[in-house]
């Protein structure tokens, strides 16, 4: 393909990916925990998925504990305290976050120090700045600074890939009140970290993620990842064949 023609491509997918939808960037710099964990998210979990909701008017409180950040009962013990691989200072982050209309049950959670959580802070506060604060919007994320992230930089990633054996992060079922290790395909002669949310004690992964094990296991799919500002590692992507697109900055 000649430059004119490769120039136009890119040019109509950048076109085509923000038709509809504004692009919002989220700036990963000094998160690469947190980022990892959204990048887990999309690369692994909701691959198709590239889309998510502004939602100022939900119910961010029960998101939280819909998701396992919060404990519900109070009584339990906080995930990154002890319960879950963390330590002292940790605090629990998810994705989708919940303050978007996709939050709550089934989003990815992680340990993470508090200096990102406040670096976090405002990198939310950008990414929303611009969108209706009165009713929410819809928006495509995209991430920037991912350079050397796993499951956001392909040459960062465990060779493990989506079976969540290199992801540091977990998940709550509410109906059991379990926490499990990522999963996405568990080996009939493994098995995955399960515990109980109330003392901690090991337990059996729960039926609808024993169920995954049927599954055929799923591989990596990049191609919800936008990087605005990292021309690497879309170069990388490209050569391995992945369909990438490079929006506008929003």
């Amino acid at each position: 393909m000649n430059s004119l023609a490769g120039s136009i491509l890119v040019i109509s997918s950048l076109i085509a990916s923000t038709l509809g939808q504004t692009t919002r960037n989220y700036n990963c710099a000094n998160q690469p925990t947190i980022c990892q964990n959204i990048c887990y998210y999309q690369t692994c979990v909701a691959p198709g998925n590239d889309l998510f909701t502004y939602d100022p008017n939900g119910d961010a409180d029960q998101k939280r504990i819909d998701s396992g950040v919060t404990p519900e009962p109070s009584s339990r013990q906080r995930p990154c305290l002890g319960l879950v691989d963390g330590g002292p200072g940790m605090e629990t982050d998810e994705f989708p976050f919940a303050s978007m209309a996709e939050g709550g049950d089934g989003a990815s959670l992680i340990c993470t120090g508090g200096r990102e959580q406040r670096v976090q802070g405002g990198s939310v506060r950008v990414l929303y700045r611009p969108l209706d604060r009165a009713n929410g919007e819809q928006f495509r994320l995209a991430l920037t600074n991912t350079n050397g992230i796993a499951f956001c930089d392909q040459a960062a990633t465990p060779a493990t890939g989506c079976n969540g054996k290199g992801f540091p992060g977990f998940r709550f079922f509410a109906d059991d009140g379990i926490y499990c290790q990522w999963d996405i395909d568990i080996p009939q002669d493994e098995q995955i970290l399960c515990v109980n949310a109330d003392d901690g004690s090991l337990v059996d992964p729960p039926a609808k993620l024993r169920l995954r094990a049927e599954e055929a296991p799923r591989g990596m799919n990049w191609t919800n990842l936008l990087h605005v500002r990292d021309p690497g590692l879309v170069k990388r992507l490209a050569a391995a064949g992945e369909t990438v697109s490079m929006p506008f900055e929003g």
